[in-house]
């Protein structure tokens, strides 16, 4: 059974099970074709034999009856001779002829017969034979008595010789005739039983083959109405799977158009859709208001409390605009992407559009109490209006990007109206990123250096380098460069410009044997996010060959928005020997924390502070407690911006250690800059 099963499985039966029936019913057809076929020809040999045996008999009775016939003929030729009249010898002649040829018959048939006579027809012929050679010579003798006209002892011969002879073959030959017969007839009656057995060969092979034929027939019909039916059921199957596959396609398709037109986070419009909401607003309304909305320090907030902290900020913030108490529940509301929304009001007035502004302010507000960040969360808001400023979607996006950068250089917190003022800041902005490019490819980027004191004796303690860049004859303040700088991406060119020319100031000034113990170099908060600041930084050192102790890098408490990057930028610094500053103490995000976290070398007091030491008691305290913290961390102290005799005094008494300002030395090119110290200014 398990051979039988394996058998099964070679051949892959379950898989072909139609195929092997179809087959197997035809190898049966084959052989029982051959078997019917064997015995049709069987019984169509028999057939031709017994036919063939019926025509040699038919041949057999023809030559026994000539046989009798002939010996017939000459007894009554014989009698006619005896009894016809003596004076005819013409006629006499001619029975005599006609009794020589019915005897020379006899002899031909007998032959003929003796060819096809089976063993029992031999012993009579050959006995007919005999009585025939014997009757011949009574016949001969008869015959001759008649010749000579001796009529009646002719008479008396044939009637006492003759006769008695003569009747023995006749009844030999008609035994031979009945043995003929019943031969025929038994050849006749096998003809026939055999012609019977035939026609019922050919009659079962045919109801046999039509009966197979149509059970072929009721299977292939049954197999056409399972393959039907199995086609139905795979069309139903097919259509069910279309139809889920059609839902599953609009559902996708639905998915897509929501996700092209709708944010996945706050599942308000997106920037697409925002864009094509606000054409269909121009398209039907007098006066179209766009408003753009972006959260103040929430980069801080989610960088602090983790994405999914922003993002449940961004869905709250979203879902307060578009609650049906909301001031813009019927307005077009959607976010344009990270901390962006867009407003668009129909029709509304500037005093709507500032109530609108508030509802946004009071909004955050709220969150803040919900989420009390380190840093408070707020929201600054650019205005552009159509047609006033803009007759297209494009130009309305543009005009209230630059109103919201706006409200935030302005201090954050508030709303700006587009102006075209802002639209020339921007013209002359393009024109100076355009410029600062040019300069760069070349090299018309300056270093100035401003020497700085210890303010104990006022000799050299080192220099701030400073770019300068002359544009047509003027002066670009760096206030207004460093950010367009960063904002374009070429403040790493310009930084690394920067560090190789004071590297080469040292090299010439040390050839000149005016050696200076270091030079500050600042670095933008922006460098800092490029991954090969410090490797470019540390190679361009090295291929100076400056030492690296010469060079203290300068940092704003800007970059301690992201710390971890300050970090890791101070401690490459730190490996290599390199001295940090904190420029601008007091003005910025430093918190005592973050002072002693990162190992800073000197802290820089800003000048916002030392030019107030004269007139105002609270920033002296300030000053003298930095002063003291400083000092009792272990840094040094440079006071930034001394531009009078008792503002150094001042600082000089609380202990400063060194300072830098006018009063001092202005910023010079490398050429002009003076190594000597300052006695004179002591006296």
């Amino acid at each position: 059974m398990q051979a039988l099963q394996r058998l099964l499985r070679r051949f892959n039966f379950e898989s072909y099970r139609s195929a092997w029936l179809v087959g197997g019913v035809f190898f049966l057809l084959f052989v029982s074709g051959v078997i019917w076929r064997g015995l049709y020809l069987s019984f169509l040999d028999k057939q031709a034999d017994y036919y063939q045996a019926i025509e040699q008999l038919m041949d057999k009775s023809s030559l026994v009856e000539h046989l009798i016939m002939s010996a017939r003929n000459r007894s009554v030729l014989i009698s006619q001779m005896l009894f016809m009249k003596q004076a005819d010898q013409k006629e006499l002649q001619g029975l005599l002829e006609r009794y020589d040829q019915e005897a020379w018959l006899i002899i031909q048939e007998r032959e003929k017969y003796a060819k096809i006579a089976d063993e029992k027809e031999r012993v009579l012929l050959d006995r007919h034979a005999e009585l025939a050679i014997a009757n011949r010579a009574v016949q001969d003798y008869v015959i001759e008595l008649l010749k000579e006209g001796e009529l009646q002892a002719a008479i008396e011969e044939y009637s006492a010789s003759m006769l008695p002879v003569q009747e023995a073959p006749l009844r030999l030959l008609d035994q031979l005739q009945t043995h003929v017969a019943t031969l025929r007839l038994n050849n006749t009656l096998a003809f026939n039983e055999n012609a019977r057995y035939l026609k019922q060969v050919v009659s079962v092979s045919s109801i046999f083959y039509l009966l197979v034929l149509l059970a072929l027939a009721a299977f292939v019909l049954f197999r056409l109405c399972k393959l039907d039916n199995a086609q139905r059921d795979l069309q139903a199957k097919l259509n069910e799977r279309l139809q889920e596959t059609t839902a599953a396609c609009e559902l996708a398709d639905q998915e897509l158009i929501r996700q092209a037109h709708y944010d996945a986070v706050t599942h308000l419009m997106n920037r697409h859709a925002v864009e094509i909401g606000i054409e269909g607003l121009i398209a039907k309304a007098n006066r179209v208001s766009l408003l753009l909305i972006d959260l103040d320090n929430f980069k801080w907030f989610n960088d602090t409390l983790g994405h999914a902290a922003g993002d449940q900020l961004l869905v709250a913030f979203a879902k307060q605009m578009i609650a049906s108490h909301s001031l813009i529940a019927d307005d077009l509301v959607g976010r344009l992407g990270g901390d962006e929304f867009a407003v668009a009001l129909v029709d509304a007035s500037p005093e709507e559009e500032m109530q609108v502004c508030q509802y946004l302010l009071k909004t955050i507000a709220k969150l803040n109490d919900q989420y009390l960040p380190a840093k408070p969360l707020g929201a600054s808001v650019g205005i552009a209006r159509y047609p006033e400023h803009g007759t297209t979607v494009d130009l309305l996006m543009r005009y209230a990007d630059m109103a919201m950068y706006e409200a935030k250089a302005s201090g954050k917190g508030r709303a700006c109206v587009f102006d075209n003022h802002l639209l020339d800041a921007m013209y002359v902005e393009l024109d100076l990123e355009q410029a600062l490019k040019q300069a760069l490819q070349a090299g018309e980027i300056q270093v100035f250096y401003q020497a700085q004191y210890r303010l104990s004796d006022l000799h050299m303690s080192g220099a701030e380098a400073l770019m300068r860049w002359q544009r047509s004859g003027q002066w670009v303040s760096p206030a207004m460069l460093i950010p367009v700088a960063e904002k374009t991406g070429h403040i790493h060119a310009l930084g690394l410009q920067v560090l190789d020319k004071v590297l080469a100031d040292i090299n010439r000034w040390d050839s000149q044997g005016q050696h200076l113990a270091k030079v500050a170099v600042n670095i933008s908060p922006v460098q800092m996010r490029l991954e090969s600041l410090t490797e470019n930084f540390i190679a361009a050192i090295a291929k100076s060959g400056v030492d690296s102790t010469r060079i203290e890098v300068e940092i704003t408490e800007s970059a301690f928005v992201e710390m971890e990057l300050c970090t890791q930028f101070i401690q490459q610094l730190e490996q290599r020997g390199m001295q940090i500053s904190l420029d601008d103490f007091g003005t910025g995000y430093s918190s005592l924390s973050q002072i002693t976290r990162l190992n800073f070398d000197t802290l820089k007091i800003d000048q916002s502070f030392v030019a107030q030491i004269e007139h105002s008691e609270q920033v002296c305290v300030l000053v003298k407690t930095i002063i003291d913290m400083g000092h009792n961390l272990g840094l040094t102290l440079l006071a930034e911006g001394i531009e009078t005799r008792q503002q150094y005094e001042m600082l000089k008494e609380w202990g400063c250690d060194q300072g830098q300002g006018y009063w001092f030395a202005r910023p010079v090119p490398a050429n002009q800059f003076s190594f000597d110290a300052l006695p004179s200014l002591v006296s």
